[in-house]
């Protein structure tokens, strides 16, 4: 167990963020995807136009590229208000401490926060965009009232496959579902549920974690079992909320990690003592990785590190081995969570450096239990517990397990199971704090969120910042105060009490910001407030009961009276001149006395209102301890927080060191998270977890002049049939005149033509210039500087028309080009089908079986623009078969019905096949 001096430290890593140095980074173009002319913070942008539906999917929670028959798209899938999903779900694990605490005390405490209030509709969506058209919208092509979010996407066999994540179903009847969706999905349709299983109590989600390996879908489940399909055989299933019928259908269960198997090394291995769920996985050198959540209490609560293991598959693609790699047991050369218990989970990517194929793991330490923990003023817990910079950990066979984003010294080395260090291969301390190695690590990037790898071999990952919950200290402050202590849990006493709160929270901030400069003090002033507020809290429940408001002065004097010891701690002058390394900062003596006066008070006031309120002693005590200890812990945080707020962004291009491109969620600190990292051929996209104002989309990389054309690989289409693609072309001369060459291999199955669409649009590339630089004193600190930038981009969209002219199957090429030397070129596989036929009555306009007036009503209807034609109409309503339908065709009919015999008259009624 950690030492009181120990845990205070850590407390001060946490409060002190980011204040080391690097080196200026270059710019890296970014552009906004979903509603791009909405742009900010504070503003509502989620992937849906509709701010009601948009502001409330709070993470862009999966997204995959799709190769549809008539396009590529860009699929994305988002949740619901994920906030208070959480925080109903962790805590209700939790004998429900904090149940409810993100919804149950109305719009003003949400509008405190800046965060909506939850919405009645808990319906996640699935959303998709056609890949490289900037006239294209995000289309909604799926939403269940049964489903809060889309957890997974993968793509295998042309299908897509979609792990739903939370769901909303009553806990009688609690189910998860896996969909199919075919590659001619389109709006309204509805997809397969292709796998579903009823979910055990108190949970609400099952299907998460999912890869495509040697032929083989595998998912994994929350109670540690793998299903696998090679796709044949699964079909459309009904959930059944009795527990019976089929669920499982075309799926085999390839492995139940929660019984014993023998693995490659130990005969006996079982895995059923430490394997929780299985958070992720990836197919790897022939076996696939699983990386579990570890020790007791699961993904929502527990404090055990997470386990990987090594499976191997056999030909059938069952599991035949089970290898524990990272975890207790005997054969592991290191032990769970790389030797550090507060590293809850990992996810796992395979990158590829120097010809080298590594398995990369990446972690997170339960940030959202941490802050509940806050929350609920137990820092102390907090701290030991759950608070863990994130690392970067990878595995070959040549090399063995490396350090690529980890600490070299302090409380988070990685070790083996003997306790030596491992190997530190990369440029970036853990949650890529860019300090030297003696200096605390404060990041408040609690997770490594995704990695992925371009063609090109460049390597991006993304982080989950929690340096926006400090800006919301008033929020945090006021639930450690109303939800937990016996005080009425009201809308109106929240507001009631939030003066008594701004006024800790001031004082605390204005003590810590004068006295806090350096960072020896800087650690004294920590101990000193938060190691009395620990110690002393067990004092006053004890006494409360005949305290009085002088007693509570005295109790607080004591606390404080620490913070006199160096009464005139230095802080740096506003007019003096910015550190150097030869030139230290000017930094007067500023006495505090002032400070530590106001601090008493504010938590003196706060003492008398609380005793009015509280229902019993201890609940006084609890009130006052505990809220007091989370205001000062939220200044200490606040202190020169040097990371602004919002999630980061590194880029590498050798696999060990990382570069910054981005350290402020695009400019918006409520782009808390970058969720997923997409490398397409149109270019990588990264989505972001939004509770605030919504999850957004948006592409990396830099634009033009380039053309790109979004043509899928393999075409279908019938004789007759035309199909437009879409080719965009950037910053192009004004004067530019776009050829396109096309190459059939000898056949003439199409026709194809180059169409310019009539309006052009701009696309703005984000620029951000990061450079980590000397802060303002004579101490070493650091911090980063990000200058955004912004460029416009001329963008021109075309179309490729096709339409199919002869029957058979073959191969074209498309070759653009301009005169100006760029060039784009594709080669797709291509099938004309058979012309279709369709069966209609003559004169039947409105197809209901018959020729009576009504058609000769609704053609008019028609051709006045008064309603839209239905299905079928030209052909049917064209009576005269001239190719047109007119008001000669009306007159045609009304002669029909009148019983005359003309001669072109004679095949109305007649049933006709086109």
């Amino acid at each position: 167990m950690k030492s009181k001096k120990a845990l205070l430290k850590s407390l001060f890593a946490f409060v002190l963020a980011f204040l080391v140095v690097l080196m200026p980074i270059t710019a890296s173009a970014m552009q906004k995807q979903s509603n791009p002319d909405l742009y900010g913070e504070g503003v509502i942008d989620g992937v849906d136009a509709d701010p009601d539906i948009g502001g409330h999917n709070s993470y862009v929670w999966c997204a995959e590229m799709f190769e549809q028959t008539d396009a590529d798209y860009l699929w994305v899938g988002t949740n619901r208000d994920l906030g208070a999903t959480i925080g109903n779900v962790a805590t209700n694990g939790n004998n429900g401490e904090l149940a409810g605490m993100f919804g149950s005390l109305g719009g003003d405490l949400a509008a405190l926060a800046d965060m909506f209030v939850p919405s009645d509709d808990k319906t996640g969506k699935i959303y998709r965009q056609k890949a490289a058209d900037t006239d294209a919208e995000f289309e909604l092509m799926y939403e269940n009232p049964a489903i809060n979010g889309y957890r997974r996407m993968i793509v295998f066999n042309d299908y897509l496959y979609v792990c739903a994540g939370l769901t909303n179903v009553s806990k009688d009847s609690n189910y998860a579902v896996v969909l199919r969706f075919s590659k001619d999905f389109k709006p309204d349709d509805k997809p397969e549920i292709v796998m579903w299983d009823k979910l055990p109590d108190k949970q609400q989600e099952y299907f998460r974690s999912a890869c495509v390996y040697n032929g083989y879908l595998y998912i994994g489940t929350f109670d540690s079992k793998i299903y696998v399909t090679d796709g044949t055989g699964l079909t459309n299933l009904t959930p059944n909320t009795a527990g019976t019928g089929e669920k499982y259908t075309g799926w085999t269960l390839a492995l139940d990690m929660n019984k014993p198997l023998a693995s490659a090394d130990t005969a006996t291995a079982d895995t059923a003592a430490a394997t929780g769920a299985i958070w992720d996985m990836v197919g790897y050198k022939g076996s696939i990785y699983t990386v579990n959540v570890g020790g007791s209490g699961g993904v929502y609560g527990g404090n055990g590190a997470f386990l990987i293991y090594k499976l191997d598959p056999s030909e059938d693609g069952l599991i035949s081995a089970v290898t524990p790699v990272i975890g207790p047991n005997e054969s592991c050369d290191i032990t769970s969570g790389f030797g550090i218990r507060q590293n809850a989970i990992g996810s796992p990517f395979v990158i590829t450096v120097d010809g080298v194929e590594y398995l990369y793991v990446t972690t997170f330490a339960n940030g959202p239990v941490f802050l509940m923990a806050l929350i609920a003023g137990q820092v102390e817990y907090a701290m030991e517990n759950l608070f863990q910079p994130a690392q970067i950990y990878r595995y070959s066979d040549e090399y063995g397990w490396e350090v690529v984003a980890g600490d070299t010294t302090g409380e988070y080395v990685a070790v083996d199971k003997e306790g030596n260090p491992l190997p530190v291969v990369g440029n970036s301390r853990a949650g890529f704090f860019p300090g030297v190695a003696d200096a605390v690590n404060a990041s408040a990037n609690q997770y490594i969120w995704w990695m992925a790898q371009q063609a090109d071999g460049t390597i991006y990952t993304t982080t989950w910042d929690t340096g926006v919950f400090a800006e919301l200290g008033e929020y945090m402050v006021l639930m450690a105060f109303i939800k937990s202590y016996g005080m009425p849990a009201t809308t109106a006493l929240a507001m009631e009490a939030m003066p008594y709160i701004q006024n800790i929270l001031a004082a605390s901030q204005k003590l810590v910001n004068d006295s806090a400069t350096k960072a020896a003090d800087m650690q004294a002033l920590a101990e000193q407030l938060l190691a009395g507020f620990v110690d002393y809290a067990k004092e006053l429940k004890e006494k409360v009961g005949s305290w009085t408001k002088e007693d509570f002065e005295a109790f607080i004097a004591k606390i404080l009276n620490g913070c006199t010891a160096t009464p005139d701690m230095p802080v740096a002058s506003p007019d003096a001149p910015a550190a150097t390394s030869d030139t230290p900062a000017v930094t007067p003596n500023i006495p505090i006395a002032d400070d530590i006066a106001a601090l008493k008070t504010a938590l003196t006031d706060f003492y008398v209102y609380c005793s009015t309120k509280a229902e019993t002693d201890e609940d006084l005590a609890d009130a006052i301890t505990k809220t007091a200890s989370v205001a000062v812990a939220v200044a200490l945080y606040s202190y020169n927080n040097a990371d602004p707020s919002g999630f980061n962004l590194y880029k590498s291009t050798d696999g060990v060191n990382f570069k910054p491109l981005l350290v402020d969620g695009f400019e918006n600190k409520y782009n808390y998270g970058g969720r997923v990292i997409l490398a397409t051929k149109y270019g990588t996209y990264v989505t972001t977890a939004n509770p605030f104002d919504g999850g957004q989309v948006w592409r990396i990389e830099d634009l033009g002049p380039i053309m790109t054309l979004n043509v899928p690989q393999n075409i279908t289409l019938k004789q007759g049939e035309t199909k437009k693609f879409s080719v965009m072309a950037v910053d192009l001369p004004e004067d530019a005149v776009i050829e396109m060459a096309t190459n059939q291999y000898g056949n003439d199955l199409v026709t194809v033509e180059l169409v310019k669409r009539e309006t052009s649009s701009i696309i703005t590339d984000y620029r951000y210039d990061v450079k980590i630089v000397p802060a303002a004193d004579a101490y070493g600190l650091k911090k980063y500087v990000s200058s955004p930038d912004s460029v416009e981009h001329a963008v021109q969209m075309y179309d490729i028309v096709i339409t199919g002219v002869a029957q058979g199957k073959g191969e074209i090429a498309f070759d653009l080009s301009e005169k100006s030397g760029i060039v784009s070129g594709l080669k797709v596989d291509i099938t004309v089908e058979p012309a279709a036929t369709t069966t209609y009555i003559l004169g039947d306009a409105e197809g209901d079986g018959d020729v009576d007036v009504s058609d000769a009503t609704y053609m008019q209807k028609v051709l006045a623009k008064i309603v839209t034609a239905s299905a079928g109409f030209e052909l049917a309503a064209d009576v005269n078969m001239d190719g047109n339908v007119t008001i000669n065709d009306v007159t045609a009919i009304q002669k029909y019905l009148a019983n005359f015999t003309n001669p072109e008259l004679a095949l109305i009624g007649t049933e006709m096949i086109g």
